[in-house]
């Protein structure tokens, strides 16, 4: 349920800085703070951004003279004094963080804790009174727990964890550089942090659409074959928006981690619900559940080699390959991007060759179009997709 309504409108022109103003949840809480009667600062890395970020919180609020913009980024030092100075609050949402199924941790944590460090030095310098920054549930959650184990905010991923895929361990390792930052160098600005969820809801534009958002899409155009046996935990971008302001406000807020989790659905539910409401729109949404032994199959697999062993780039530009270059993606990076890890065989090497094992597999395939070989590990994974899912039941609509 949302919480709007729930913080008072702003009448003492309290002036709110929000990092990554072309994201999703920043340009959420971009017009959430608008609405509340703040005067709001975002930073974005081109000036040539304006535009986009008014024209999409238009349909939300209209902005008037309270909308400014700075160029920062956060893999640089430059401008983040001169759109800090000023203000109240600051709202760190922003992150350069890329795919989520990359193993390099240092492209990784490298900018994420170093952007969050530029935008605490700022803040700090400015006096700020307090810095609400985005972390995520992966920071608080465990690789292996029970389901019977109780996740709260005191409890801290283990990066050491080599269970731990590069993703979650950039998150657990910026957030406490994050908090170790502000017990040496606070003073008297304070810290709160949020872990989210998997992000759902509606988006205010085509150019800050989210990772959650293209799942859906995958689902509704039916460009999955079944759906795995996981789910997320979901909460929705305006009710994230609103949580971030409150921690802003409020004075027992201060020093504190909140996870931002509103629910659970997992995948064969939300594909029942897209069916449901959508009906003929979402006819293409996966009917089949996909066993766990086959995902743990496909997960042994990396996604570029079977790409360069399987469809040589020079052919690319064909379209008949680029659909099948698209449906080995969609098995291989979204399925298991969608598990929340990269390989269940961790790589021994880096680089080019990715996971050892498939290397040498995939050597004894040659470049260019799929050998013989090469057609019958398609064929036969094909076939035990098909015969061995199970259909959904279905769901009426109400």
């Amino acid at each position: 349920m949302m919480m709007t309504g729930n913080v008072e409108i702003n009448s003492n022109h309290k002036v709110v800085l929000v990092t990554g103003g072309t994201g999703y949840v920043g340009g959420w809480c971009i017009a959430l703070l608008l609405k509340q009667g703040y005067t709001v600062r975002t930073t974005v890395r081109g000036l040539e951004k304006e535009q986009t970020v008014r024209a999409s919180i238009a349909a939300e609020v209209d902005p008037g003279d309270r909308l400014s913009f700075y160029a920062a980024d956060l893999t640089s030092d430059n401008g983040w004094d001169e759109a800090v100075a000023g203000c109240d609050y600051v709202l760190h949402v922003a992150s350069p963080l890329g795919h989520e199924n990359a193993r390099d941790l240092d492209s990784l944590v490298g900018p994420a804790r170093d952007g969050a460090l530029r935008v605490l030095r700022a803040s700090v310098k400015a006096s700020v009174q307090r810095v609400v920054m985005t972390s995520s549930l992966a920071a608080c959650t465990q690789v292996s727990y029970s389901e019977e184990a109780i996740i709260d905010e005191s409890l801290w991923s283990d990066p050491k964890d080599n269970k731990l895929d590069a993703y979650r361990k950039s998150k657990v390792l910026s957030e406490m550089a994050a908090w170790q930052f502000m017990e040496e160098h606070g003073g008297r600005t304070s810290l709160t942090t949020i872990l989210p969820g998997a992000i759902f809801g509606p988006i205010l534009s085509q150019a800050n659409q989210s990772g959650s958002a293209r799942v859906i899409e995958r689902i509704v155009k039916g460009r999955m074959p079944g759906t795995p046996r996981i789910g997320f935990e979901i909460v929705d971008v305006r009710d994230l928006a609103e949580l971030h302001i409150l921690a802003m406000t409020s004075e027992a807020a201060a020093g504190q981690r909140f996870i931002a989790v509103g629910g659970f659905m997992r995948m064969h539910e939300i594909a029942q619900e897209l069916r449901a409401k959508l009906g003929g729109k979402a006819s293409k949404a996966p009917t089949r559940m996909i066993p766990d032994f086959v995902l743990r199959v496909l997960a042994i697999f990396d996604a570029w080699n079977a790409r360069r062993a399987f469809i040589k780039r020079t052919k690319r530009s064909d379209p008949i390959l680029r659909k099948i270059q698209n449906d080995w993606l969609h098995v291989l990076g979204i399925i298991l991007s969608l598990l929340g890890i990269a390989l269940i065989v961790q790589p021994l090497v880096r680089g080019i060759f990715g996971n050892p094992i498939l290397y040498r597999f995939l050597g004894w395939l040659p470049e260019g179009w799929p050998s013989l070989g090469g057609w019958i590990v398609v064929l036969i994974i094909g076939l035990v997709l098909i015969s061995i899912t199970k259909p959904l039941p279905t769901k009426k609509s109400e």
